[in-house]
C-alpha cells in the first residue's frame, strides 16, 4: 500500500495591485507634505471672554503697516528694547507693558518686537478687542 501525499496548494499573491497602493500612498504622502510645508500662517484666536485690563503704563502697537510705536512714538524693534529700559528704569518686574499688534501682521512681522520685549526684560500683556462670539 502506499501513501500518496498531498499536493501543496500554489498560492499566488497578486503583486501588481500591492505596487499600485504603494504608488498611491508615496503620492499621498508627498502631498500632504507639501500642504504643511505652505500653511505656516495661523489665524489669531479670538475670544468672547477678553478680560478688561487697567491703563497700561507703556503701550506698545505694532499697525497694520508694520510700523512700530511706544508710547505714542514711532520707533524701530532695534531701539524698542534701550527705549523700553529708558521707560523703566529699575521697576522692570513691576511695570506691565500693553502689546497691541495687528491681526494680518505674520509671525515675522511680529517676532522682533517679542525678542526686543524679552531682551528688555519687562512683563507684557497682549491684548486685543473682543469678539461677537
Amino acid at each position: 500500500m502506499t501513501i500518496r501525499r498531498k499536493k501543496k496548494p500554489k498560492l499566488l499573491l497578486p503583486l501588481a495591485s500591492m505596487g499600485d497602493i504603494a504608488f498611491l500612498l508615496i503620492i499621498f504622502f508627498m502631498l500632504v507634505s507639501s500642504f504643511m510645508k505652505n500653511n505656516q500662517e495661523f489665524d489669531p484666536a479670538t475670544s468672547a471672554d477678553i478680560v478688561d485690563l487697567p491703563t497700561a503704563e507703556i503701550s506698545v502697537v505694532l499697525d497694520k503697516n508694520n510700523e512700530l510705536w511706544i508710547q505714542g512714538l514711532p520707533t524701530s524693534s532695534s531701539e524698542l528694547a534701550s527705549a523700553l529700559e529708558v521707560l523703566v528704569q529699575d521697576r522692570r518686574r513691576d511695570t506691565e507693558v500693553h502689546v497691541s499688534i495687528h491681526k494680518d501682521l505674520k509671525r515675522s512681522d511680529y517676532m522682533p518686537v517679542m525678542e526686543a520685549l524679552s531682551e528688555a526684560g519687562v512683563r507684557f500683556k497682549l491684548t486685543g478687542q473682543q469678539s461677537d462670539a
